[in-house]
Formats: C-alpha cells, structure tokens, sequence
C-alpha cells in the first residue's frame, strides 16, 4: 500500500536517513461521488457512467470507506466492482454515508490515490424534507417532521447503525458548512467538484459535461435523461386494506435475510412496494410553518448553499 521515497541528505560525515511514505493504491477507484441523500446521487451515478471513460460501480452505495462490516470484505471484493476494460480512465462508487462519515474520508485519503470528487448539494431545506417524506413513506418515520428532526437530532449519526438499511439524520445531512470543508481540506480543492442538483436536474447534458471537463474527459453530445428515486407525492387517502402501521409492522416480523429474497419474489413485488413505498400511505402535511422553522433551523446552511452557486454554478470550490 505505501513505498518509501528515500532522501540521503550528508553533513559534514554524518548521513541522515529521511523516509517519507507516499500512497501507492491497489484500490481500482479514483473517483468517489460522496453525495448527500436525496440530492440526485443515484442519477449522477447513472449519467457519469454514460462517458466511455468512466466506470462507475456495479454496486451503487456499496458503502466501503463508512460502513466496517463491508471494509472487512477487503480490497479484493471493493475492486471487483469495476470494470477491468484498460480504456477506462475513472472507477467511480456513489455512497452517501461517505459524505459525512470523518473516518471515511481519511480511509478514502489514505487507500485511494489522487481521487477526484464530484459532490452534489441540494437546497438544505428542501433536501431535509424529501429525506423525511421518502423515510415516511418507506414505513421508517411516524412522527411529523418537526418532532422526527428533533428526535433525530439527540442522536450522532453512524454507518454501522442504520435503520432497516436506511439513515435519518435528517439535520446531519444537511449540515454542508460542516462537513464540505472536511473534503476540501483533506484533499484540495482542486480535487473537488460541488454540483447544484437543482442545475442537474434543470440541464443535465450541460452539467454532465462540466463534470467530464472537470476530469480532463471529452464531452458529450447526447445522453439518456435519467430520472432515479425521486420521491413521489402521494395525495391517495389512506387505504382501508393496508395502514402504516399495519403493514409495516408485518413486514419487520419478517427477518431481514428473507425480505431481500422476497422483494426480488413477481408475485410479492406488488404487495410490497404498496407497504413499503406508501402507495397507500398520506404523508404528514408540511405547513409554511414547518418550512419556515426548517429554514431558521437551517439559515447557516441556506446561506453556505447560496453562496456557493449564486457566486460561480458549477464552479470548482474555492473554500
């Protein structure tokens, strides 16, 4: 993992030894889209792998740097993610525990040479509250959003303890002055791309072609517009046959190891996506006044937000 670099520096008759250590990474990937739930992670993913000198990961959010039962797995497993094609430039991975995870970042310093890292950021406020309704809606939320984010906030956020596979935190991943300096600092700069997931959205070809040029890639002329896990509205009234709570918990009676097998089940998909995605389910109601609330909770972040993309969209980040 590390060679020495060797300085012979001779005074007089005396020798001094100096050894440095510099990354010499076995690990396949270069480039990490650290990301911030809901912002558009899975689509960026998706769009980057488009460019045919990109490979992003077979496995979206493999959650290797964060997430210590998959750092286990070793080297071995985390390169078999990628394509070994020799025309490949960049081997990308997307996983949102990494973006505010401090020993993530310092494993990904320290095992991945000269990484490039693309991060998209969203509107904080209204990236916390599609966080909350996708949460709601996935059976893992009952509160309304003002008691779940307090009740969130008495908790630290870690990888190793999610719930049923997922994580709130909902003020933690909206806490960009905090944790965007961490990447900056750890690796320059000029190393890291912050994209508006808002500009994705409205351009993607544009945006997709500001982060090839980023990496030193040509760009496109065409892509597929994607449109992955965006978190629907739901206006259907809540169903006699099924209710929150009842559905769900059934299905946390059932064990983990079998619910992967039967989500993948034809005749199961249908009944549990209507559990578990809330087809039947009406999310709590956000007044102007929860909104407002958020916003005050979260002015320091709006601002961080603004003024990153009111001063120079798309720019490299000049923290």
């Amino acid at each position: 993992m590390f060679f020495s670099r060797i300085l012979y520096l001779r005074i007089s008759k005396v020798t001094i030894l100096f050894v440095g250590f510099t990354v010499m990474s076995d690990y396949k990937a270069n480039l990490i889209i650290p990301g911030f739930p809901k912002t558009g992670t899975s689509s960026l993913h998706d769009y980057l792998n488009q460019h045919p000198e990109i490979n992003m990961s077979k496995k979206k959010e493999p959650h290797f740097f964060s997430v210590d039962k998959q750092w286990k797995k070793g080297r071995a497993y985390y390169n078999e993610l990628f394509d070994k094609s020799s025309n490949i430039v960049f081997r990308g991975e997307s996983s949102t525990t990494y973006c505010i995870w401090p020993e993530a970042i310092r494993k990904i310093s320290e095992n991945v040479k000269s990484p490039k890292i693309i991060i998209l950021l969203r509107d904080p406020v209204q990236r916390l509250i599609s966080h909350y309704k996708w949460m709601y809606k996935l059976g893992l939320e009952t509160d309304d959003i003002l008691n779940a984010v307090e009740r969130e906030s008495m908790f630290d956020f870690h990888p190793d303890k999610p719930v049923h596979g997922c994580y709130r935190s909902y003020i933690e991943f909206s806490l960009y002055s905090k944790y965007i300096p961490l990447w900056t600092n750890q690796f320059g700069a000029s190393s890291i791309y912050l994209v508006s997931s808002e500009q994705l959205l409205k351009d993607p070809l544009m945006i997709l072609n500001n982060c090839f040029n980023f990496l030193g890639l040509s760009p496109l002329d065409t892509i597929d517009v994607i449109n992955n896990n965006r978190t629907e509205e739901v206006s259907v009234v809540r169903s006699k046959l099924i209710s929150h709570k009842s559905a769900n918990r059934l299905r946390y009676r059932i064990p983990l190891k079998y619910q992967h097998w039967l989500r993948n089940q034809a005749l199961i998909k249908f009944i549990w996506q209507r559990a578990s995605l809330g087809k039947f389910l009406v999310v709590p109601s956000i007044s102007d006044k929860d909104v407002r609330m958020l916003e005050l909770r979260l002015k320091k972040e709006v601002a961080f937000y603004n003024d990153i993309f009111q001063r120079n969209l798309e720019n490299k980040v000049g923290l």
